[in-house]
């Protein structure tokens, strides 16, 4: 006799509108998947696979003889039918499965620091995980009917039996029979998703991108779209023209990803096997045509000079109190000729980038050693008094990189040294100083607008240079500065469970700057208050000669730091460390020449 069937009621339609739910009867797995993926963007949501049976999927499968058939269920009370497999699907902010196993790493690796081990080092994740427990979870199934063996409704367990026989016998012996594979799914409503939003912002931030924008995004690298200020613009008409979508926020991720989308996909569009990175030979050849495109890059003082003198017409009264310039002469000769009473400084943004490429430069055989150069011009630059910048210059002038390098020698005496008084902090008032500290965040401004809005716009006119500033530069400026707010929020993903509270809502540089000195070695008595009530002495980390002068500011002025003073016997140490490290490199470099 054969064993009784084991029934199964999946609902219909009617009982699932009932409970809010969205069912659905589908025919393939690309409708099921096409479904889904409909539902994520109605819904602002994004769904992931728990877990899956081996045999969910095929839509050709097809039970025959010899072949196990599996128990035969009644759908609805009335049409006989076989569960091939199920698939479970979940919110992707729901439960965390990997807890258990960060804990055993954490745990290891602090064994591992413990015994002393040599530990890879990764950057700290101020945000550690998306997951936010979000218990909304889904199921579709898949199930094979034989809808010419319907039985009334109401019908025995006894017929419903006998037919199961029925069925089985005639798929043992191989006889046709009607076969309609369907996936049967009901979706909660989407208020079943819990702690995070579903729409608004934040959600728009978390969507994932649509594979259509990623097609039309990787079809454009490969025609020759190189940069995202260029690939923008075709999205856009894309998005709007073609696939229908209009929002004037432009906040949805799924149709308007962000740089780092746009980078990510590029980047995988255009990779080819055994491509060169770098082609030193094309690019120089593409410098030298671009210069040669590009002759108003290169302005004569006498056209700087005429430029300058028509402001000053404009502006009779105005008695500008200092410029700050790049490094380049013919910038500086036309400031001083047009305005002789004002002094021209340098601009720290660009000093220091003037070194760190000088450096950096192969030719130069300096990059070696570039870092510890590079700390001592910095001593030299930041010092505060003129007397702190004697025994830096001092110290870098008797150092052996100093007495061994022809080429630091004769760059920095013959560039540097004799418009010291143009970079240098000694020589600056402090009403300067602050100036060109304010000004330094507006220099890298300046190379963002020129470098990813103004591409393309080499002779733009006046007007069409404020109307990208205007219409793109600052929005999407504004743009991004939300976005990297948004995604600090508790609502979007998770904070390290070790960063303090009063950090979990702060802009990441803030929590990461805190949290670098959060476990300093300071103590009360590393501060000493200074001749005011506002200022203090502050010993640094690095060694107890050395302090830093703390002022908390006024009314007038806001708070600042000046550079640290240390002693002589500091600085003696300094270069007897600069010495031993150049002596060990250059000893290396030989080993390496002489094998």
């Amino acid at each position: 006799m054969e064993e009784v069937v084991k029934v199964e009621l999946i609902e219909n339609e009617t009982s699932a509108r009932q409970s809010g739910c969205n069912f659905e009867v589908l025919s393939s797995i690309e409708e099921l998947n096409s479904y889904i993926k409909a539902q994520e963007e109605a819904t602002l949501s994004k769904f992931i696979v728990y877990n899956k049976d081996k045999t969910f999927g095929n839509d050709h499968y097809r039970p025959g003889p010899g072949q196990p058939i599996g128990h035969i269920s009644w759908l609805g009370d009335n049409v006989p039918h076989i569960r091939i497999g199920r698939k479970r699907y979940g919110c992707h902010q729901g439960r965390d499965k990997q807890v258990k196993a960060k804990e055993r790493y954490k745990e290891q690796k602090r064994k591992a620091e413990e015994e002393g081990q040599a530990v890879t080092k990764k950057r700290r994740l101020y945000q550690d995980s998306k997951k936010l427990s979000c218990p909304f979870q889904f199921t579709a199934i898949q199930i094979l009917k034989f809808p010419e063996f319907e039985v009334e409704h109401g019908s025995s367990p006894y017929l419903k039996q006998k037919t199961a026989a029925v069925i089985k016998s005639a798929i043992k012996e191989g006889e046709p029979i009607e076969m309609v594979m369907e996936y049967h799914v009901i979706i909660p409503p989407k208020e079943e998703h819990r702690n995070h939003p579903i729409e608004g912002p934040i959600a728009h931030l978390r969507e994932r991108v649509a594979e259509e924008v990623i097609d039309k995004i990787t079809e454009l690298a490969r025609q020759g779209v190189k940069k995202v200020s260029e690939m923008k613009p075709h999205l856009e008409r894309y998005v709007e023209n073609d696939l229908g979508v209009r929002d004037e926020t432009k906040t949805r991720r799924r149709f308007y990803p962000t740089n780092k989308d746009f980078q990510n996909i590029m980047q995988r569009a255009k990779k080819r096997p055994n491509q060169s990175v770098v082609d030193k030979e094309s690019l120089q050849e593409l410098i030298e045509r671009w210069q040669a495109e590009s002759p108003a890059q290169h302005e004569a003082s006498t056209a700087i000079q005429e430029a300058l003198e028509i402001i000053k017409e404009w502006n009779p009264n105005w008695r500008p109190g200092c410029f700050l310039a790049d490094f380049n002469n013919e910038d500086i000769m036309a400031l001083e000729t047009v305005f002789p009473d004002t002094c021209v400084l340098l601009s720290d943004f660009h000093r220091e980038k003037a070194w760190s490429e000088w450096l950096c430069s192969e030719g130069n055989e300096v990059s070696h050693i570039g870092v510890a150069i590079k700390n001592m011009l910095n001593r030299i630059a930041q010092a505060s008094t003129v007397s702190l910048y004697h025994e830096a210059l001092n110290t870098f002038q008797s150092s052996a990189i100093w007495r061994d390098s022809q080429e630091i020698k004769d760059w920095f005496s013959n560039t540097w040294l004799p418009n010291v008084q143009r970079w240098a902090t000694a020589f600056r008032s402090s009403t300067h100083t602050l100036l060109i500290r304010m000004n330094n965040g507006i220099e890298r401004q300046n190379e963002l607008l020129k470098s990813s809005f103004l591409d393309g716009y080499k002779n733009c006119s006046l007007s069409n240079l404020m109307t990208v500033i205007v219409t793109d530069f600052l929005p999407k400026s504004y743009k991004r500065y939300v976005e990297l707010n948004r995604r600090r929020s508790f609502k979007y993903t998770n904070s390290d469970g070790e960063l303090p509270t009063f950090l979990h809502e702060l802009p990441l540089d803030v929590a990461q700057h805190v949290m670098k000195r959060w476990y300093g070695n300071l103590s009360s008595e590393s501060i000493h208050q200074g001749s005011n009530k506002s200022m203090f002495l502050v010993a640094s980390e690095m060694g107890s000669s050395l302090h830093y002068e703390v002022h908390l500011g006024n009314d007038v002025m806001p708070p600042s730091y000046v550079n640290a003073l240390h002693d002589d016997e500091y600085l003696e140490e300094l270069n007897e460390e600069l010495d031993d490290m150049v002596r060990t490199i250059r000893a290396g470099v030989q080993i390496i020449t002489d094998q």
